[in-house]
C-alpha cells in the first residue's frame, strides 16, 4: 500500500503516521487491554486509544514543531505559531475496536480554520486506507473514488450515529431516525462517524447523518474532504454550512440526495 509521490508533505505525513498507528491497533485487537469507562453511558476509552494517540501525536510534533493539534483524548495542543491545525482521532470507533468488531479506524486531517486540507482514514483490520488532499481527488488504496449516483431516497442505502445519552442531548435522534425508517431505506449504525463518511466518498452508503452531540471535530475533519473531492456535499441536518467545531449535526451525502433528505432530518 503505497502513496502517490506528488502529494505534498502534509499528505504523505497523515498518511504514514497512520498506518503506524494502525499497526499499532492491529497489534492489540483481540487481545486483553484495559477499558475505561467514560462519562457517558456505554461510552469507553481503551489503553490502545492513548497509545495510539502518542504515537500520532510524537511523529506529527516531530515533523512540524509549530503545528497545533486537536485529539479525541488528550484535548488541544495549540502553538500561536501555527496556522495548521491536526485533527486527530487516534481509535474511531473504540466501542466496536473493545467488542473484537473490526469496523474501527485512525483518522487524521490537516486543516486551516474549517478548509480541511489533507486527511487518511486507516481501517487496520480491513486494510483499508482513504486518503483525500484538496484540489486532488479522493482514493481507497489508490483506487480513485466517487460517490454514489443514487437520487431516490426509498432506494438510498444510509448510516447514522445516534448519541450515547439521549438525555442530554435530546434533539430529537430518536424522532429524526423514525421519520427515516419510514423511507423504508435500509438504514445501519456502524460506530465509526470516521468510516461513515470514507463510505459516503467511496459509494459504498448514499448518506449519512448524526444529530445530538455525538460527533466531534476530530470524527470528521478527515472523512469531510473524503466526501467533498470523491464530488459529494456535507451539511448541518437543517441544510446550514457546517461549521468543524461549533455544529451539532451533520448531513453527508452523495449530493443528489441532499434536498429530499434536509426535511426528514431537520426538526
Amino acid at each position: 500500500m503505497k502513496i502517490p509521490e506528488d502529494f505534498n508533505e502534509l499528505t504523505q505525513a497523515a498518511f504514514h503516521v497512520a498506518k503506524e498507528a494502525g499497526e499499532l491497533l492491529r497489534s492489540g485487537y483481540q487481545t486483553d487491554f484495559e477499558i475505561i469507562p467514560k462519562e457517558m453511558k456505554n461510552d469507553v476509552v481503551t489503553s490502545f486509544d492513548f497509545a495510539s494517540e502518542q504515537l500520532i501525536l510524537t511523529r506529527l510534533k516531530a515533523l512540524f514543531p509549530k503545528h497545533s493539534f486537536l485529539c479525541e483524548e488528550s484535548g488541544a495542543a495549540y502553538h500561536p505559531e501555527g496556522s495548521i491545525c491536526w485533527m486527530i482521532d487516534p481509535l474511531d470507533g473504540t466501542v466496536n475496536f473493545a467488542h473484537h468488531m473490526p469496523l474501527f479506524c485512525v483518522s487524521i486531517a490537516a486543516c486551516q480554520g474549517d478548509q480541511v486540507l489533507c486527511g487518511v482514514i486507516y481501517a487496520p483490520i480491513l486494510q483499508e486506507l482513504f486518503i483525500a488532499e484538496k484540489g486532488r481527488g479522493a482514493f481507497l488504496n489508490k483506487k480513485r473514488l466517487h460517490v454514489s449516483q443514487t437520487s431516490s431516497a426509498e432506494a438510498a442505502y444510509i448510516s447514522t450515529s445516534l448519541s450515547f445519552n439521549l438525555h442530554l442531548h435530546p434533539d430529537h435522534s430518536l424522532d429524526i431516525f423514525t421519520k427515516m425508517a419510514h423511507l423504508g431505506s435500509p438504514l445501519r449504525a456502524l460506530g465509526s462517524t470516521a468510516l461513515n463518511l470514507a463510505y459516503v466518498a467511496a459509494g459504498r452508503l448514499d448518506a449519512y447523518w448524526s444529530v445530538g452531540g455525538s460527533i466531534s471535530p476530530w470524527d470528521v475533519a478527515a472523512g469531510k474532504i473524503l466526501v467533498e473531492e470523491a464530488g459529494g456535499m456535507l451539511s448541518q441536518c437543517n441544510g446550514e454550512t457546517y461549521l468543524m467545531e461549533e455544529s451539532p449535526s451533520l448531513l453527508a451525502s452523495n449530493g443528489k440526495l441532499h434536498p429530499t433528505l434536509i426535511p426528514y432530518t431537520s426538526l
